[in-house]
């Protein structure tokens, strides 16, 4: 910082140095006048209360036109976002706004309107379309897999409009506002300059320029932009230090898990032919070559339920939480979606401690690792009560000893739960510990090659996973052999 603002002196120095010899080596007062010319000349500015009269009502016509400018912004560029249709009808009148010269719209202008309105006008109009297009590439540019996720974890409107949302528009916007600010403020300065209201930093200019004060004309520019400059790094501070720590969860009607798994679930798959009927309450592991169509799998049962109105729980690939919430939050945001509040808190206590977070559960997502993301995660998707648990290759990026603690984790959740599971991956004897059948699926079109059914466990699943018996490893076994039939088939 210190270096940085040594930088930015040098570098007025070197200005001002520059000046000074061209003032010197014409001697024209009248074309540039030199330092001393220009400091007697801010100095005799600076005491006149009419000069400050003035820049306060430039500086009031700025505000107004920004936030004018910033709310038919925001309206234009959220219903472009939102609306392609919306977005196309209004980029012609956008792209002829920002192709007329600025002189051109404040001269139309004042056959319209009366001089202290004008600047107000032109820079609403100069501002609009940066601010728009700013909007709606926020709006466009949210994480449609959020979305998902949110709809998934039935997360009210308002939720979705903060922790969706707002966030992934927030630097578009601020980085719009910030533009269309420094815009605002040229260009109400320019039509202030060609309309002479009775009060305005142009209309002083102007004067200036008029009775060829050129010192004074220098001096009135370096305080507009000096104070152009402050007002918008004041802004951007105010901009970035707006965050989203926390939302409101509102409580929801409660969710009885006991007999929320009450029937068999089937899917079809048309683009492959493919039907499957999963039994209830049961694990069902899911075993086949990468690309064979697990994960379209999955997605189909998800939006199927979706569609049935029923609640489903979803651990994707990707870990897909909110970036602004910690990871206490991002458990509890689920639960709470469902459950009573106290219920749900104390869910989410426990799920901490059970997957191993507490000492994390205070961080945002981004500061803490991969295998910390896919563990909140599962986490999320146990804390939520749906009778139907998918699982898309969930213990991936876990050591072993952590993976241990998961399994275990979700067989003690069975045995308290009734809830339908369906588990794919790539690794055999995680499907063998814990389903009570595995399906060694193909691809191509997708098509079950052999279902093998697991006789009941009398261990623990970590315990199996470290140490299994004799039946986790001939299954384990037979699983390797029919992938590697099939895929030589």
């Amino acid at each position: 910082m210190t270096k940085k603002i040594c930088l930015s002196l040098l570098s007025v120095l070197v200005l001002c140095a520059l000046w000074q010899t061209v003032s010197t080596c014409i001697n024209a007062p009248l074309l540039a006048p030199g330092l001393t010319d220009i400091v007697r000349a801010l100095v005799d500015l600076c005491s006149t209360k009419d000069f400050f009269a003035s820049l306060g009502a430039t500086f009031l016509r700025c505000i107004v036109a920004f936030v004018i400018a910033a709310l038919i912004g925001f309206l234009l560029g959220t219903a472009g976002g939102l609306s392609k249709s919306l977005a196309q009808f209004i980029a012609i009148p956008l792209w002829c706004i920002k192709a007329t010269p600025v002189v051109a719209l404040i001269l139309l202008a004042l056959f319209w309107l009366n001089s202290n309105n004008i600047p107000i006008f032109v820079a609403c109009l100069i501002a609009l379309p940066v601010i728009t297009e700013s909007v709606k590439a926020g709006i466009c540019a949210v994480d449609k897999k959020l979305l998902e996720t949110s709809h998934l974890y039935k997360l009210s409107s308002w939720q979705e409009v903060c922790i969706v949302r707002f966030p992934a528009l927030l630097p578009f916007a601020r980085q719009g506002l910030s533009t269309a600010y420094g815009l605002v403020w040229k260009a109400v300065a320019a039509g202030e300059v060609l309309s002479l209201p009775q009060k305005g930093m142009g209309t002083v200019l102007s004067l200036q320029q008029v009775h060829l004060q050129t010192a004074h004309v220098i001096a009135t520019t370096i305080i507009l932009v000096a104070s152009g400059y402050v007002s918008q790094l004041l802004f951007t501070l105010l901009f970035t230090n707006i965050k989203i720590h926390s939302v409101h969860v509102p409580q929801r009607k409660t969710f009885e898990t006991n007999n929320a798994s009450s029937k068999d679930i089937t899917t079809n798959l048309q683009r492959d032919g493919f039907s499957y009927t999963f039994t209830k309450e049961s694990v069902t592991a899911i075993i086949a070559p990468s690309g064979a169509g697990k994960t379209t799998l999955l997605n189909a049962l998800a939006q199927d339920q979706t569609n049935s109105n029923e609640l489903v729980s979803f651990v994707f690939q990707e870990p897909r939480l909110f970036p602004t919430l910690t990871i206490e939050q991002n458990i509890f945001i689920a639960a709470s979606a469902v459950l009573p509040q106290k219920k749900a808190y104390e869910r989410t206590q426990h799920i901490l401690d059970a997957s191993g977070l507490r000492s994390v559960s205070n961080r945002l997502p981004e500061h803490v690792s991969g295998g910390e993301r896919q563990r909140t995660s599962l986490a999320r998707a146990f804390a939520y009560p749906a009778p139907l648990l998918l699982l898309d290759e969930a213990f991936q990026s876990q050591d072993i000893a952590h993976e241990c603690m998961l399994l275990q984790e979700l067989q003690t959740l069975l045995s308290e739960q009734k809830r339908t599971v369906i588990l794919v991956t790539h690794d055999a004897r995680e499907a063998c510990v814990i389903a009570d059948k595995v399906l060694v699926m193909q691809g191509f079109p997708l098509r079950t090659v052999q279902e093998l059914q697991l006789l009941p466990k009398k261990k623990s699943a970590a315990k199996l996973y470290v140490s299994p018996d004799e039946t986790i490893i001939t299954a384990e076994e037979t699983i390797h052999t029919l992938l590697l039939n099939s895929m030589n088939a």
